[in-house]
């Protein structure tokens, strides 16, 4: 049941609840800037789970005052016997809360005025809800403080789950050493977070079930590792997710061969790995690739799989058909097809006839005027259909990459780069032909594809690739001739690179124009065509490519409180407009 403002009116209330007095079984209650008053509260009191997205906490103010004054013949059951799950959107409610709904077993904070007080209040805040079984923290709702009060007062707490927390392994520990019944823990982006506290939660954890590691920067083999040394955790964990963390395949076989008992997996922006990693997980039902490359693909009919999910940028359509035949227990199995799609008709269309016209269209810049952060804004509705790691807009995307080098202490120009490196993308609203043609990984054109490029078969119907005078290792270029004489397929790279090089140290232009150029820094497959300041300029996009890939998240980022420092920083390069 959702109720939103419109339905505000007191009559229209009165007659909706009125409808509603016998449907017993209402279990979720949503509302958005709703009046209070005493003739729909009662209503409101029977729903188990209870979600408000009122804007101001005065309405749930008034609506505590109702439940506390209500007579207890206008409450058809008492509350506390029914509600089970808050979202704490605002501090200030948090003892009216308390005080009205004292069996609370889940509870979500995002109001880092959760902290304000003293450490006393905050302890008896949690005394009342000693039936906590899950608690999810957001930002600085999270801290070593809020943990201790958990430790002291959450004895039945089966799950924790912290994201962007500021917590430190000392909280953590004295969490894992208390209270021994947690079945589920997950870490989001914990960056203070060490392997120290993996290796104790493998200690005293005795119970998990289910282990969520996501972006902690902190975290590498030592920490994974010592989950496969714990003989409690080798039988009980059932689901592993794993995200952008610093680990290599050896770790993963050795946490194969130990974790018995695992059925679902989940992998995401990791290393490159071979498909040996996935046969070692031979009681996996669940199987989840979200990898933007992965080494071979042989999976066979020993492992169990019935739920497979694959969002890859280099899987091989006779890789498909392997699976379909050999998973003969799949009962699920999802493919990011729309990936597949952008890169074949890039594949196909990109040839040196359709670069040269295409350079021809958009290098005179007459589309547009304007400044960078309004182009920022303007990518906000856009979703790269090629990305198989975010389902972020570009903006945030572009937000994400610009942080994860500013909090590691990359110069101001690299910031800037990270920030724009994408505005390229642009081009889809300036008469590109699709998405094919501006996002996706890059390639030389005018000369032989290289098998090292994503979906290679997919080449077969380019009419380049019969081309005797394109098909050849080095086509139409002389050796070590230098990337800014060859052809790259024609997207947002080279759109941006030609949008910026007048305004941007070299290093900068460079990494813009060649960021997607993956067959090279990261396979190097065309180092024949590089020239010496090929080679110097390479470390930097080699430098720059990890804060592209793997700051990606799910969770937006703060897009007001961001945008007064990057509009300081675009400025000290960028004049106030400028062509597209």
């Amino acid at each position: 049941m959702h109720l939103y403002h419109p339905l505000s009116h007191h009559y229209i209330l009165v007659k909706v609840f009125g409808y509603l007095t016998n449907q017993r079984d209402i279990y979720n209650c949503t509302l958005v800037n709703t009046q209070w008053n005493t003739s729909v509260s009662p209503f409101l009191y029977r729903a188990p789970k209870f979600t408000s997205r009122a804007k101001f906490s005065s309405s749930l103010t008034k609506y505590f005052q109702t439940i506390k004054s209500a007579k207890d013949e206008q409450t058809f059951q008492p509350y506390h016997e029914m509600l089970r799950e808050w979202n704490l959107k605002y501090a200030k409610v948090a003892c009216d809360i308390a005080v009205c709904c004292p069996n609370i077993e889940k509870l979500g904070c995002v109001d880092g005025g959760f902290l304000l007080g003293d450490n006393l209040n905050r302890k008896n805040l949690l005394k009342a809800w000693t039936r906590l079984k899950s608690i999810t923290l957001y930002h600085n709702c999270g801290t070593d403080l809020i943990l201790e009060a958990i430790r002291m007062n959450c004895s039945r707490l089966e799950e924790l789950i912290l994201c962007n927390c500021p917590v430190t392994d000392i909280g953590l520990i004295e969490v894992f050493k208390t209270i021994r019944g947690l079945k589920l823990l997950r870490f989001n982006h914990c960056n203070e977070i060490s392997n120290q506290s993996l290796i104790m939660m493998s200690k005293y954890c005795n119970s998990l079930v289910r282990l969520d590691l996501i972006n902690c920067n902190r975290l590498n083999d030592n920490g994974i590792l010592a989950l496969a040394d714990s003989s409690h955790l080798a039988t009980n964990l059932r689901s592993l997710y794993l995200e952008a963390l610093n680990i290599d395949q050896n770790t993963l076989l050795i946490l194969a061969r130990n974790i018995m008992n695992l059925r679902e997996l989940y992998l995401r922006t990791l290393v490159s790995f071979g498909d040996e990693v996935i046969t070692a997980f031979n009681c996996l039902e669940q199987l989840t690739l979200h990898c933007p490359r992965i080494n071979g693909w042989n999976i066979n009919e020993a492992i169990r799989i019935r739920e497979l999910s694959l969002f890859m940028t280099n899987i091989k359509l006779q890789e498909l058909n392997a699976i379909c035949k050999t998973c003969h227990h799949l009962e699920k199995f999802t493919l990011d097809v729309k990936q597949i799609l952008a890169f074949s008709f890039s594949m196909n269309k990109q040839t040196v006839s359709s670069v040269i016209e295409k350079r021809t269209k958009f290098s005179p810049l007459n589309n547009a005027k304007l400044c960078a952060w309004e182009a920022l804004e303007l990518l906000n509705t856009l979703i790269d259909d090629s990305d198989p790691d975010t389902q972020l807009s570009q903006i945030e995307h572009c937000l994400q990459t610009a942080e994860s080098l500013r909090k590691d202490g990359q110069p101001r120009w690299l910031i800037l780069t990270g920030l724009i490196h994408d505005l390229g993308k642009l081009l889809f609203f300036y008469g590109a032909e699709g998405q094919w043609d501006v996002v996706g990984d890059t390639f030389p054109v005018g000369c032989r594809f290289s098998p090292s490029i994503i979906f290679p078969e997919f080449f077969k119907n380019n009419p380049d690739y019969t081309n005797p005078k394109y098909n050849t290792l080095y086509g139409i270029y002389e050796p070590n001739c230098g990337l800014d004489n060859v052809l790259m397929s024609y997207g947002h790279d080279e759109y941006m690179y030609q949008v910026v090089k007048n305004y941007l140290p070299a290093e900068a232009s460079y990494i813009i124009r060649y960021h997607s150029f993956y067959a090279q820094h990261r396979e190097n497959a065309y180092t024949h065509l590089m020239n010496e300041t090929d080679h110097e300029m390479m470390k930097w996009v080699k430098i720059f490519n990890p804060f592209d890939l793997y700051s990606k998240s799910d969770q937006p980022p703060n897009i007001h409180e961001l945008k007064p420092y990057y509009l300081e920083l675009i400025r000290e390069y960028f004049p106030e407009k400028i062509c597209w």
